[in-house]
């Protein structure tokens, strides 16, 4: 689970409202273009913070922890056990294949 916070009460809670159920276990958390990433070890999600949803699921694409993803001006990096991936907004690869 992730619970935000209220718009400029960053210690106020409102867990009835702003609460959100990830489908597995977050290892690692990262922002990148607006956007919140959250990583489990099989699965990536990208989460749209206005209405606190999960916008896309990429499945079999982890993370091995919270000191294995970089975010930077032009992407996002992260590495799991068999792949180091580089996301630059619209395109996910990896030094094998170019994912959609």
């Amino acid at each position: 689970m992730i619970v935000k916070s209220i718009p400029f009460q960053f210690n106020v809670f409102d867990i009835t409202n702003d609460l959100l159920r990830l489908p597995s276990k977050p290892i690692a958390l990262s922002n990148f273009n607006n956007r919140l990433y959250a990583f489990s070890n099989n699965s990536t999600y990208r989460i749209e913070p206005m209405n606190f949803s999960i916008e896309h699921t990429y499945k079999s694409v982890g993370c091995l922890g919270q000191d294995a993803v970089v975010s930077f001006d032009a992407g996002m990096a992260w590495a799991d056990t068999d792949n180091i991936y580089l996301y630059d907004g619209e395109t996910l690869w990896n030094e094998e294949v170019e994912y959609n």
